[in-house]
């Protein structure tokens, strides 16, 4: 019905595109709520990710190309949510609907949409941070037309006895990354404040909040910022301010609804990215997750919970450190599973009796409840998968025997399948990755009816991958060196994609079939179809030391084979592989500090 005036005004369409979409499935759907409120976080949290580097953020209003970008889509969405809790959903509506019947058929540009939520906000009175009446655009210009959001600092200064308020712009030195702002990185945020007592709403603004009645208070107790996620910025606490909301967590989470609770986990871990928090917030926090039953919390750990997991797998570790990662672990998925694991699948987990004591602390029937299920709420299926996968991951015995249970059943129900998948597996699509990866690691496929099914996609579903890519990955799962070196040969020739590669250096045991069977097979890599750096890179998947450098620079001097183009492929690798022992070099030491102070809190 309208259109905007050029390019830059792209969020006019997109943004609300994007943020009526949830809105239209919490109101085709209203028994899904969770599932709604989960949408809105996700949205957020993928509009903080484009929004947090250098490399990607810019204004969702952008003053040159490139315009359409993932900022106007999700930051922009999320905006507009921050802007629906400030105003309230009605006024939105009300000003959208007026702003729709007067611009029809016209160009629009964001002031117009901003006049009309304005005077929808004058019906109802909507007052702003200097007790006149809002101006929509006053407030949204610094979201929509300078790059990057703001964090909110929520100190205690010990000289005053008073916790103080400040904001900065969330990438750090942001006018030389960035360039200049007219608005000085400095934004007028809608704050919704929860207390023991209550929830409060206030507008901070300039550099201390602007009002010393709200922003400079006496430490009486716990008081979280931006409650429920309701706006576009993160919240750093000091440690005397956030040590009362820790204590709060720990003795009834169910205070903070589970946006808030996840809020905390996602603010954390970016802050720490970031430089402005340690590793022991983070780690602090996901000790919360044992008995947490919401799916935003976990999804905000789970990037992390994936690198802490892959850190743990990697080669540069002792047995030591690398048996406090995996008891950390267990800490997590324990709340989902009561039998323990041992020695006989992988080897890896050398003090089985640790999680006698873990399993004290949860509720037997939890597993039967989440993992494997399919229900009727989204949110809890979701859950289900993630959880599902990082416990068999993490080599619990239930989780591994029931993969291997759900693998028979299929490959007797699917063998002489014409049809697919669809019908004859009885799993639900949430949770099928797991089932073929982890059923196929326990050897329950005798008859190899995983690829089977694959090839039948392939051949019957070229469009439609549905299940494929899960069969695809379910192959690599394998720990019989034949049937990995097939796939490795089938992948080369071209009969299988790429990133079927990338699937078997992610489940590679050992870490070094890959890499033995390039330095035997060096031309077949060589002239393959896929790439040597895709090889290479999935080759040193699970490498983490300086010592595998050299043994590839080795062989890359020793090798007649090998062209000039060839070694600057697996220099790039090398290059990612140096990354990622950066990153560990610089973060492995507090990891494993913090395991080891914090031993005795698994044992309470």
């Amino acid at each position: 019905m309208v259109t905007t005036a050029f390019f830059d005004e792209m969020f006019l369409n997109e943004a609300m595109a994007q943020y009526w979409e949830t809105n239209g499935i919490m109101y085709a759907f209203p028994e899904q709520a969770k599932m709604g409120k989960f949408e809105r976080f996700r949205k957020g949290m993928d509009g903080f990710a484009v929004d947090s580097s250098p490399d990607t953020s810019k204004p969702v209003i952008p003053k040159k190309p490139k315009y359409s970008t993932g900022i106007i889509y999700d930051k922009g969405a999320t905006l507009l949510h921050m802007l629906s809790n400030t105003v309230s959903p009605e006024v939105l509506q009300l000003g959208l609907q007026k702003y729709l019947k007067k611009y029809k058929y016209s160009n629009v540009v964001d002031s117009d949409l901003w006049g009309e939520i304005t005077q929808a906000a004058a019906t109802k009175n909507k007052k702003d941070w200097d007790g006149k009446p809002l101006n929509v655009q006053l407030l949204m210009d610094p979201w929509t037309k300078q790059a990057t959001y703001p964090v909110l600092k929520v100190s205690y200064d010990d000289a005053s006895k008073q916790v103080t308020y400040s904001q900065e712009p969330f990438i750090v030195d942001a006018v030389s990354k960035l360039g200049p702002s007219p608005y000085d990185y400095k934004w007028i945020i809608p704050v919704f404040s929860q207390t023991a007592e209550g929830s409060t709403f206030n507008y901070f603004t300039g550099a201390d909040g602007g009002n010393p009645s709200v922003w400079k208070r006496p430490l009486n107790g716990w008081q979280v910022e931006n409650a429920g996620f309701a706006g576009f910025f993160r919240v750093w606490y000091d440690d005397a301010t956030w040590q009362p909301i820790l204590n709060q967590l720990q003795s009834d989470r169910e205070v903070f609804d589970e946006l808030t609770r996840a809020e905390f986990i996602a603010d954390a871990v970016a802050l720490r990215e970031r430089g402005s928090l340690e590793w022991k917030r983070v780690l602090d926090l996901a000790l919360q997750l044992e008995g947490e039953t919401e799916l935003a919390p976990w999804y905000a750990f789970s990037k992390t919970f994936d690198e802490l997991n892959s850190i743990s797998q990697s080669n540069g570790f002792s047995d030591g450190e690398r048996e406090k990662f995996q008891v950390f672990f267990a800490l997590f998925l324990i709340l989902f599973f009561y039998k323990l694991p041992n020695d006989r699948h992988t080897g890896r987990i050398k003090n089985p009796e640790l999680f006698q004591l873990f399993a004290r602390k949860i509720l037997k029937n939890i597993y039967e409840k989440i993992a494997w299920k399919n229900t009727t709420d989204w949110s809890q299926d979701m859950l289900a998968s993630y959880i599902t996968e990082w416990a068999c991951d993490a080599n619990l015995p239930q989780c591994l025997n029931d993969a291997a249970e759900k693998l028979n059943t299929f490959a007797r129900d699917c063998e002489h399948s014409k049809s697919g998948t669809g019908i004859c597996n009885r799993v639900s699509p949430n949770v099928r990755r797991t089932q073929y990866c982890w059923g196929t690691l326990m050897n329950a496929d005798e008859n190899n009816v995983v690829g089977k099914m694959y090839d039948w996609f392939v051949e019957n579903s070229k469009y439609f991958e549905r299940d494929a890519d899960n069969l695809l990955e379910g192959q690599s799962c394998t720990q019989n060196a034949d049937k990995f070196n097939d796939l490795i040969q089938r992948t080369l020739s071209g009969e299988l994609p790429a990133k079927t590669l990338e699937y078997l250096g992610k489940h590679d045991g050992t870490g070094q079939r890959l890499w033995e069977y390039f330095k035997k097979n060096t031309d077949e890599i060589i002239f393959g179809v896929p790439s040597v750096l895709e090889y290479m890179n999935a080759a040193m998947a699970k490498w983490s030391r300086s010592i595998d450098i050299d043994l590839v620079n080795h062989f890359m001097e020793d090798s007649s084979l090998l062209s000039e183009d060839n070694k600057e492929e697996i220099s790039q690798a090398l290059s990612n592989l140096e990354k990622r022992i950066d990153y560990i070099t610089a973060n492995k030491q507090s990891i494993v500090d913090w395991l080891g102070s914090n031993l005795h809190r698994f044992f309470e």
